[in-house]
């Protein structure tokens, strides 16, 4: 039966617009992707590291209504622990979708933000490129930038910190 809601939720969605997703994948040599479009979300995950290059990304799609909020993804490695353990006395700034992460508008133009400038809740800190649109992030709350954690063009991950505040 879930094999068949699928099937019908695949052929709602564009085919092409799939593709775009799986090329988009590749392209970036990501290990996972998250889209929801339209109250159907889309995951590719890879099935091995990334290094790996021409590896087909498994496909999971489910028709779950969007979640609110920011999901975070955590590893159960010391490293992780040791990382968490850090940030914890931090607020946060955190990646809503996977893409790459650019500290300005354009590469002449000078960052959103730097370590030491102070922020306020909905100031623009960043953009992140998903399927060629610039997502504009914003921060939740008022605070000092004090670390940007991933440099600019990186690829990001959903969930993955951007930024620690005070």
């Amino acid at each position: 039966m879930e094999k068949e809601n699928n099937f019908q939720i695949l052929k709602n969605l564009n085919e092409e617009k799939l593709k775009s997703y799986c090329d988009f994948f590749k392209k970036h040599n990501l290990q996972e992707f998250y889209v929801d479009e339209n109250g159907i979300e889309v995951s590719l995950k890879a099935k091995s590291p990334p290094q790996h290059l021409g590896v087909a990304p498994e496909v999971v799609m489910t028709s779950l209504p969007p979640t609110s909020g920011t999901i975070v993804n955590s590893k159960e490695t010391e490293e992780s622990e040791e990382k968490d353990e850090l940030e914890a006395n931090y607020k946060k700034v955190i990646s809503p979708l996977a893409g790459v992460f650019y500290v300005s508008p354009s590469p002449n133009e000078p960052p959103f933000v730097k370590v030491g400038d102070k922020i306020k809740k909905d100031q623009k800190v960043c953009i992140i490129e998903a399927m060629k649109v610039m997502n504009e992030i914003t921060a939740e709350e008022n605070g000092i930038v004090e670390k940007i954690l991933v440099e600019n063009q990186q690829n990001v991950t959903q969930g993955q910190v951007l930024m620690l505040l005070k």
